[in-house]
């Protein structure tokens, strides 16, 4: 996309739509990515099913040009909502979070692109104090972007 912004570039492998499995097998998770507005906004849709299932959401990416770094909000189908914000770091996205719902945490994502076609998101809560991993799950690419 020749419109890309330069703070989206690192973003732009997250294109088209994926599935997950969670360890236990027991439930698969699609994620779907897409620009928005010429490549100034990214948009992701997310449905899990299965065991953990039943839960789906989505987000919207944005360059914020006072914090100078990507932003997200995320509305989830319980009525919850993320604020987030994310740091590059060398291929990795690094995602800060804050979930506000019937629950309130901290949470940080860590995207890691494997190869063109996978990438690993492991998700850390807060708990006490303390971040504890919480899983792991490889994606897998679905559709190839045109």
């Amino acid at each position: 996309m020749d419109s890309l912004s330069s703070q989206f570039k690192p973003f732009a492998f997250l294109i088209g739509d994926w599935e997950g499995t969670f360890a236990d097998g027991k439930t698969t998770d699609r994620q779907h990515f897409e620009w928005l507005h010429n490549g100034k906004f990214l948009s992701n849709h997310h449905s899990s099913t299965g065991e953990r299932g039943g839960h789906s959401g989505d987000a919207i990416f944005a360059y914020d040009t006072v914090e100078k770094r990507v932003v997200f909000w995320y509305w989830d189908n319980g009525g919850g909502i993320t604020l987030g914000h994310f740091t590059v770091r060398d291929d990795e996205l690094h995602a800060d979070e804050e979930y506000r719902g019937e629950q309130n945490y901290k949470m940080r994502t860590v995207w890691k692109p494997v190869d063109a076609d996978s990438f690993d998101s492991t998700v850390f809560a807060q708990q006490d104090g303390d971040w504890k991993q919480m899983w792991t799950v490889r994606y897998k690419r679905l559709v190839t972007p045109q």
